[in-house]
Parts: C-alpha cells; structure tokens; sequence
C-alpha cells in the first residue's frame, strides 16, 4: 500500500494481513496489535478471507524441492534475527512494545533512548535512519499538558499512541488508538494529557508543515 493512497485503519489491518504494507507501516499496525489485542480479531478474519481464496486456486506442479528450499530460507533469517538480539544485549527498560524496541537498537546508547529536544515539552527519536525506504518515521515523546505548534501535512499521517494520551482538533486518542489524518488541508495542534504526558510513533512522510514562520525557520534545523 502506498502512503499516499487514502488510509483507513481497516485498510492497514487488511494490507497488514495480506503483507502488502512497507516496513514502517507494518511496525506501526505490529505494534497496534500488542497494545489493542482486540484487534487481533480482525487479522484473523482477513487471514481466513485468504485461507478461503487459496483454496479456491487450481494446484499446479512446483520442483521437488522447493518446500525444502522455503524452510531454509525461513531458518537462515531467524538465525539471523537471533544472532543480532543476542549481540545487542540491551534490555527494554522502557514500556516500549517489541515491534519498536528491535529498531532501536541502532539509536540506543548506555542503556537509554537518544531522544532530540525539538520544541518546549517535545522530544523526538528518529527511527527512519534505521529502516530502508522511509521517511519521516519518530517516536514523539510529549511532556504532560504540552503541545506541539500547530502544523499541518502534505500526505497523510499516520499516529499511534504508546503511552499515555492526546487530543486534538479532531478528538482525544488514548494507548493503543490510531489516529489518521488524510486531508492534507487541515492543521492540528496535538496537545499531550496533563496527567501522563505521551509518547507516540508517528509516521509522516512529508513531515511537519508549520503554520507559523517562526516555527517553519525552526524547522529548517530540526527536519521534523
């Protein structure tokens, strides 16, 4: 699926099923699914919508060896994946979800995130740099009852909440939730719970566009 494409979250969960979203995407609905388990549900159902269409293709001759061929493919990549958990050696010591927590691998120094102060009360942490073809992919941390300045998009973006809560001009999001926002022409002014603060995973490939030009000088330096 292409980001510039209209979202929905049940296009994501369907594109997610059928392994038709980019990596960043598939991160973000991974990590949906371990803080919204009930949307587990959903999964299974498109799965099955799968299982039913597979069924249903005429069988056709494959070479004797191409399931022994499939198998070590799949054993030489979970060695791999193994092999590089096993040398990192870091701990989670953030309520961050394991979807997130193996990309950051790569930004993670003594133990502890390396989150870039941007704005006042907002810290941002680029995954991008660590996952091929993506653009614009940050945890966003926001202390309680700050906001960012108000900005608009030039695609779609895509934000989930790991921790804690938001609002917006376009309701209140909690742990777990998705919030889509595909009208480029409309700005939003996310401001974190006054309780908690929160920490979300944004995925914006055309980044922040600032309403103000104070904030669009900024941002020359800070590439939000």
């Amino acid at each position: 699926m292409s980001i510039s494409d209209f979202i929905s979250i049940d296009t994501l969960l369907f594109d997610y099923a059928t392994g038709n979203l980019n990596e960043a995407e598939a991160i973000m609905i991974a990590t949906h699914l371990v803080l919204k388990p009930a949307a587990q549900i959903k999964i299974k159902e498109y799965e099955n919508m799968g299982g039913e269409l597979i069924k249903a293709v005429d069988p056709m001759n494959v070479p004797d060896r191409m399931f022994d061929d499939i198998m070590n493919i799949i054993d030489e990549n979970h060695l791999s994946k193994n092999q590089n958990c096993q040398e990192s050696n870091l701990e989670n010591p953030y309520r961050i979800p394991e979807p997130i927590y193996k990309y950051l691998q790569e930004t993670v120094t003594c133990d502890e995130v390396t989150w870039k102060k941007t704005f006042r009360g907002l810290h941002v942490c680029d995954l991008s740099r660590v996952i091929d073809d993506c653009e614009n992919l940050n945890l966003m941390k926001l202390k309680p009852k700050c906001n960012t300045p108000k900005h608009h998009h030039d695609s779609p973006e895509i934000t989930l909440v790991i921790e804690g809560a938001y609002k917006d001009e376009f309701g209140k999001f909690g742990k777990g939730d998705i919030e889509i926002i595909n009208d480029t022409a409309k700005s939003h002014k996310p401001m974190s719970c006054p309780e908690h603060g929160c920490v979300t995973l944004v995925l914006s490939p055309s980044g922040m566009k600032f309403d103000k030009n104070w904030h669009k000088l900024r941002n020359i330096f800070l590439k939000l």
